[in-house]
């Protein structure tokens, strides 16, 4: 009873290509490549400038719906326009587009980079200039 073992089967590959050393797929993962594919480039500045358009007619009508509670003459008048806005309230501040709108653009990063380092330039330019003088 002997089994020869060409070079094919003696190697086989266990692991998942790509994958890195002692790091486990989770359970659930089904196989799929795991949550939504990140946004990258003018996708991704679209889908901030959108969302902050979005929380934009949020912080408006959430605004008017303040405004509303504040003239209502009625208890039953105050209670709709209170109910109107704590709904618009907690879409602004638990929808989806809250935190995408808090970040920033690949330009909006930029020009912050620049900025720092033209300021940190400009205040070791200043310490040298007085440790001269």
């Amino acid at each position: 009873m002997t089994t020869d073992i060409t070079s094919e089967e003696a190697l086989a590959h266990f692991g998942v290509k790509g994958m890195k050393w002692g790091v486990r797929k989770p359970d659930d993962s089904g196989g799929g490549s795991g949550g939504p594919a990140k946004l990258k480039g003018k996708e991704r500045t679209d889908a901030i400038l959108n969302a902050r358009v979005r929380q934009g007619a949020r912080k408006y009508a959430y605004q008017n719906a303040t405004a509303e509670f504040m003239v209502a003459r009625t208890a039953k008048g105050q209670d709709a326009a209170e109910k109107s806005m704590r709904k618009l309230e907690k879409e602004f501040y638990e929808g989806e587009d809250f935190k995408l709108s808090k970040q920033y653009t690949t330009g909006e990063k930029w020009v912050g980079g620049v900025s720092w380092a033209a300021l940190g330039a400009a205040a070791v330019g200043l310490l040298y200039a007085s440790a001269q003088g």
